[in-house]
């Protein structure tokens, strides 16, 4: 009984050990593809900021430096806003809006804000950069300056607009709003299971999905185990927490300076093996009370001609 139950647990052992590893290479696969389309996903909204350079129209208006009549003013505004306006069909619903910043404010969006009436830009952080380089400024996450709903979130794309004719000239400022559907639909199709999770942060540890409301289940500090997850080069590691052991992978987002992580519970990774483990204790205990019982009765049977002889003899040292 004691080789059988040492084979089980050895069995189980390595089986756990092997089933482990299979599981934090499978998860570290999940999260890189969920970092490689949220990548992507951003590049989307980088690559729209740059859609005006391709329609010459629109840059020939915003170009204009002359006095220009009121009818001037409106069809020019009509020209540069029905090309946003084509912008927001292009992308997914999750764009909410998109300004142009010149010596106008030039807006499309699916909400009731805008900036128009707004003159001082420069109280804005990303107006101010924009204006000090010509790469994309990505705008972490931040509640929005024109509903300021605390509730509502959004990130953002800025980029300088500079003049096609004379490259040292600065025409104003592009800027893209996006919520967080985008995001939100590319997370949501990973199940971590029950006690698992999928979470993203951006560098000021601002907890970006899940969204304010908080869905999962993951009985850990989360903002505590951030701190472990920037402070490691692993692609995954093993983290304590609540008297449990947790899995956790994770992968840096180059683009926004995020970093996407999922925590899951080994309990639940386990739980076929405990039950395969449970099942082979039982199989195990089942079986040496079988040979326990096989052998008893084999050897009554083959102690029985003996006990016999035994007991005539006993009857001959009598007398009989």
């Amino acid at each position: 009984m004691s080789s059988i139950l040492l084979v089980s647990f050895l069995s189980y052992t390595q089986y756990t050990k092997d089933f482990n590893k299979h599981s934090a290479d499978l998860n570290q696969q999940i999260i890189e593809q969920v970092a490689f389309s949220v990548n992507t996903y951003i590049e989307d909204l980088f690559r729209l900021s740059q859609a005006i350079y391709y329609n010459y129209d629109v840059m020939d208006m915003l170009e204009k430096d002359v006095q220009e009549s009121e009818i001037q003013r409106l069809e020019k505004t009509r020209i540069i806003e029905d090309f946003l306006k084509e912008m927001m069909t292009i992308p997914r619903k999750d764009i909410i809006r998109v300004h142009i910043i010149a010596d106008n404010v030039y807006s499309s969006t699916r909400t009731q804000g805008s900036y128009a009436g707004i003159t001082d830009f420069e109280k804005y952080d990303w107006y101010n950069k924009a204006f000090h380089t010509q790469d994309a400024i990505f705008v972490p996450v931040h509640t929005d300056e024109i509903d300021k709903n605390p509730d509502f979130k959004v990130f953002s794309v800025v980029r300088q607009l500079r003049s096609m004719r004379k490259s040292d000239k600065i025409l104003g400022v592009i800027k893209v709003d996006a919520d967080y559907s985008g995001i939100e639909e590319i997370c949501n199709k990973v199940d971590m299971g029950n006690e698992g999770g999928l979470f993203i942060y951006d560098k000021n540890k601002n907890l970006i999905y899940p969204n304010h409301v908080y869905k999962n289940q993951v009985k850990v500090d989360i903002s505590r185990l951030y701190d472990k997850v920037v402070a490691t080069d692993e692609a995954y590691f093993t983290y304590e927490a609540e008297n449990k052991w947790w899995l956790v992978n994770t992968k840096n987002i180059e683009l926004s300076n995020w970093v996407v992580f999922s925590v899951n519970s080994y309990d639940e990774l386990n739980k076929n093996a405990y039950h395969t483990r449970n099942m082979a204790i039982l199989f195990a205990v089942i079986c040496s009370i079988f040979a326990i019982i096989v052998i008893v009765i084999l050897i009554r049977k083959l102690l029985s001609p003996l006990q016999t002889i035994v007991a005539l003899m006993k009857k001959v040292e009598y007398g009989d």
